[in-house]
């Protein structure tokens, strides 16, 4: 098993976040990063990719995914994890392996002065497929309050 060793770069979150993959920490067996700017060959369960974070505020964001998918890959599942939240998602159709779009995930509360990590991991992976061509997670905080959002 290869593990990449740790980036020191802790991102602050505010207003907008960009996390992209070529600034992923990957926890990682197969997984490789693409001269288009994602990852792919993503089939085991046990990779996944990660960014250090810190929150100066309470805030909610809105989480959004991009990607690009190969129909063999459409109803595979994954998990965004902030701190101890998580929201799910399942890969959708972009119509291939070279059509990135954005996906939205939903609400996350992120709680005042926590730090740690955001990750991305595969929850589903179909037999003879891939789970995604990964480009990069988006933050964008909310005005809602984060006591009436989703956890």
């Amino acid at each position: 098993m290869r593990i990449e060793r740790p980036r020191q770069n802790v991102i602050l979150l505010c207003a907008m976040v960009f996390l992209s993959c070529r600034g992923a920490r990957r926890k990682s067996l197969s997984l490789q990063t693409r001269a288009h700017d994602h990852i792919g060959s993503w089939t085991n369960l046990q990779d996944w990719v990660s960014w250090a974070f810190r929150a100066p505020m309470p805030a909610t964001y809105e989480a959004a995914i991009t990607y690009s998918a190969d129909p063999k890959s459409i109803d595979n599942e994954f998990v965004i994890q902030i701190g101890d939240r998580t929201l799910s998602g399942m890969v959708q159709g972009t119509g291939g392996t070279n059509g990135f779009k954005e996906f939205s995930l939903g609400a996350i509360v992120v709680p005042w002065n926590q730090g740690g990590t955001i990750a991305l991991k595969p929850k589903r992976v179909a037999f003879g497929s891939t789970l995604m061509q990964f480009h990069a997670l988006t933050l964008r905080a909310t005005k809602e309050s984060p006591e009436n959002a989703n956890r």
